[in-house]
């Protein structure tokens, strides 16, 4: 066995992978709108938090792709614009993570304002 079959077994593994990520990612994104566009008709508070939850978790499984796709990338051009994606994936899950702590602060503040006054 030569190593061209292991390289060629790798890069099968690795698109399979991404796509396989990806996909999740996008399911993840999907469930989270859907999800949570209920709770926002119901008017649930935390609609919004729990929906930046879903889209850093379906950010993080996309993630996952672009960072495999590294491994296969050889072209110098294709290596800076993977990792644009990275960056701006990951600057959005900070900031939604962020987000997502301001907001849970707020709903705590809430809830214990409102436990005082019964």
């Amino acid at each position: 066995i030569n190593m061209a079959f292991f390289e060629h077994l790798l890069h099968l593994v690795i698109e399979w992978a991404i796509i396989g990520f990806e996909f999740v990612g996008v399911l993840v994104l999907i469930w989270a709108g859907v999800k949570n566009l209920v709770r926002y008709i119901k008017k649930d508070i935390r609609s919004s938090m729990k929906l930046g939850k879903g889209i850093a978790m379906g950010l993080e499984f996309m993630m996952i792709g672009e960072i495999l796709r590294t491994i296969t990338t050889h072209d110098i051009s294709e290596i800076i614009g993977v990792a644009g994606i990275v960056v701006i994936r990951v600057v959005l899950t900070v900031l939604i993570h962020w987000e997502i702590k301001e907001e849970e602060k707020e709903i705590e503040h809430e809830e214990a304002k409102h436990s005082n006054q019964h």
